[in-house]
């Protein structure tokens, strides 16, 4: 299946879900969105009442209906949302990323990362709320 191909939303379910979110490198729980809950998407529908065990390493090992074999459109494209737990820490060289903020608030979180005993909350990045309850130790 290509990468970013619409999957309908029928018989999409939380274990569908997270077997992509498994397949994307997540380990936490994940919810299904149907109705094209993130928007429509574009192109051919790739795969139709997708049914997995929720052993699968990635969705093409689901049983499905391939392209073509399909009653769908877009306005019924499956999504996922992905959440994780971070992991506490242990190498204190470990480097932080901080793509898409602005200097003020790199600094900001610098400072909180270097004098605080831990960090917790809720981040969101990019419009997509992650929820961690991870703790970033000295």
């Amino acid at each position: 299946m290509a990468s970013g191909a619409p999957v309908c939303d029928d018989g999409w379910d939380d274990i569908s879900a997270a077997v992509v979110c498994r397949q994307l490198g997540f380990k936490g729980t994940a919810k299904a969105r149907s109705m094209a809950y993130f928007g429509p998407g574009k192109g051919p529908i790739h795969l139709d009442n997708v049914r997995c065990s929720g052993l699968e390493t990635s969705l093409g090992q689901c049983q499905s209906e391939d392209q073509g074999g399909h009653n769908c459109r877009h306005s019924e494209d499956a999504g996922v949302i992905c959440q994780y737990t971070l992991e506490p820490l242990q190498d204190s060289s470990m480097s932080l990323h901080m793509c898409g903020l602005s200097l003020s608030k790199k600094r900001r979180l610098r400072r909180i990362i270097g004098g605080a005993k831990s960090l917790r909350g809720t981040w969101t990045l990019g419009g997509t709320q992650a929820l961690t309850r991870g703790y970033l130790e000295r």
